[in-house]
This record gives C-alpha cells, sequence and structure tokens, in this order.
C-alpha cells in the first residue's frame, strides 16, 4: 500500500512539472538565438540618451562625442562604441507572448532607457529587471516583451559613459604649473625644454608632469565638500587652463576630487598621489 501510494505521489509530481513546462512553453515562445539589432546603422547615429530613474543623459556626435545635458562634458568614446557593438550583439532568447502586466518584468516605465536617434533612424530600447536567474534582461521593444542576452550591464551605471581623463589640455603646451600642497604653493614656469621653480632648473619635472596629467577618475561622486583642498593643481597654455582641487582620501582610501573640467565631484584612486604632487625645490 505504502509503494502504490509512493508511485502515486512520484506520477503526480511528474504530471505537474509536464504542466508546468507545458505552460512556460505556451507562455514563451522559444525562438533561435538571434541578434535583435544586427542591423543597425551606427554610422547614422547622432544622439543618445540614457535614462534612469535618478539620471537623463544626452549625447550627441559632432566630429566627437560629448555630454550636452544635464552638463556639457567629453563622453568616453570607448564606452559609446561599447554600447554600439553590444546592442548589435543583443541575444533574443524568447519572445514572452503571455503576461498580465509589463511593471512585473520592471517596466514602471523601466530600468534603463536607451534611444538612439539620427537620420531616418529612431529606437527607443527600455530594458527592466534581470531573470530570476540574472543570467538574461527583460527587454521592452515595440510593444513586444523580450529575454535578451548580452554584456550590457555597464549601461546600467549611467555615468560610466563619462570619460574619466581629468585635464582637458595638451601636455606638450602646458608652458606653466602651479600646485598646492597642504598650503605651499609652488610656481612653475616652462622655458624651452625646463621646468623652472624660483629660478632654478626643476630636474626631471617632466615625468612628473606626465604623473599629473596620467591622473583618471576611477569613480564619479553624488556627495559635495565643504572643506579646503589639501592639493590643487592647475596647468596654463597659451589658449586653455585646466584646475584640479584634492580635498582627502576618506572613502575607501581614494581621494576625493573636483576639476574645472567635469561636472560635480569624483573620486582618484592612487597610493602615490602625495609623492607626485610633491614639488621638491633643489
Amino acid at each position: 500500500m505504502k509503494r502504490l501510494k509512493s508511485i502515486i505521489i512520484l506520477f503526480v509530481f511528474f504530471l505537474v512539472m509536464l504542466i508546468l513546462n507545458i505552460v512556460r512553453l505556451y507562455n514563451q515562445k522559444e525562438t533561435e538565438k538571434k541578434s535583435l539589432f544586427d542591423n543597425l546603422n551606427v554610422a547614422n547615429i547622432s544622439q543618445i540618451e540614457l535614462i534612469d530613474s535618478k539620471k537623463h543623459f544626452i549625447i550627441t556626435n559632432d566630429n566627437e562625442w560629448r555630454i550636452v545635458y544635464p552638463f556639457k562634458e567629453l563622453a568616453a568614446m570607448d564606452k559609446v562604441q561599447k554600447l554600439f557593438s553590444e546592442l548589435k550583439k543583443l541575444k533574443l532568447i524568447y519572445t514572452i507572448t503571455n503576461f498580465s502586466k509589463v511593471e512585473d518584468y520592471g517596466f514602471s516605465p523601466y530600468v534603463l532607457r536607451i534611444k538612439l536617434t539620427g537620420e531616418n533612424l529612431e529606437e527607443t530600447l527600455d530594458l527592466g529587471f534581470k531573470s530570476v536567474d540574472e543570467r538574461y534582461r527583460y527587454l521592452y521593444y515595440k510593444n513586444k516583451l523580450y529575454v535578451v542576452e548580452g554584456d550590457i550591464e555597464f549601461l546600467f551605471d549611467i555615468d560610466s559613459i563619462r570619460d574619466t581623463t581629468i585635464f582637458d589640455i595638451n601636455v606638450d603646451k602646458i608652458n606653466s604649473i602651479v600646485v598646492v600642497n597642504k598650503n605651499k604653493k609652488y610656481n612653475i614656469i616652462k622655458k624651452g625644454e625646463n621646468y623652472y621653480l624660483n629660478g632654478k632648473v626643476i630636474s626631471n619635472f617632466n615625468e612628473k608632469l606626465i604623473d599629473i596629467y596620467s591622473l583618471n577618475i576611477s569613480d564619479f561622486i553624488e556627495s559635495k565638500v565643504n572643506k579646503k583642498p589639501v592639493y590643487e593643481v592647475s596647468l596654463y597654455s597659451d589658449d586653455k587652463t585646466n584646475f584640479l582641487w584634492i580635498y582627502d582620501n576618506d572613502i575607501e582610501g581614494k581621494w576625493i576630487a573636483k576639476s574645472s573640467e567635469k561636472n560635480g565631484y569624483f573620486l582618484i584612486e592612487n597610493d602615490d598621489l602625495e609623492n607626485i604632487l610633491t614639488i621638491k625645490e633643489k
């Protein structure tokens, strides 16, 4: 009797699993993996919009990709190219044909919206939640709900499209540098191939200038700083000036900073920063 009962329970279990699988196949129209945007004409795209619940970036192409809203700033060319490349490779896993509410998949209205516009081109892609197994994303596109696969997670941090170069000045054209290190100010002048401080040549300063110029942004942050900078750097050429203010390193050892070329505050991760900004007078 017990054996018969076990067999019946097992049979019911497999029957339920079979029914669930049939329902899944009914609700999800399985398709061969194919790219949804393989025919996307990247050359025709002149504007990108990235919108999430907090931010809205508009990026336009006028010989180079630049953020024009909500501030004006250079975009990261490698990330723009990756955006296009990954969209063209975005794989359709299946189409969901029977659902009650798109809100259940992250569309209230969306987690991330990507709008691409250009000559004879206007595409709007709404991305929602990750799938339960976190392998895929839900995509709402032209009134259809899809499950897609692709390397697009970097886009969900909209700031990743921002260029991380701090200085926007030709290093070869810099003719004077001012460094403030803990209230001590150094005025450095370039004459010919040499750099002078108080009338004396600074040895190997060209290498130090390259180190300063090579400082990069590791993260953009929302917080503001109400304190005096620890370091200040000013770079001058005949036609441009760049400023950098560095405050402290109280966020996981990273330095909080702000520059004249970037909107808001950011972090610099460099263990050798203090040495880089120390000017030896002899």
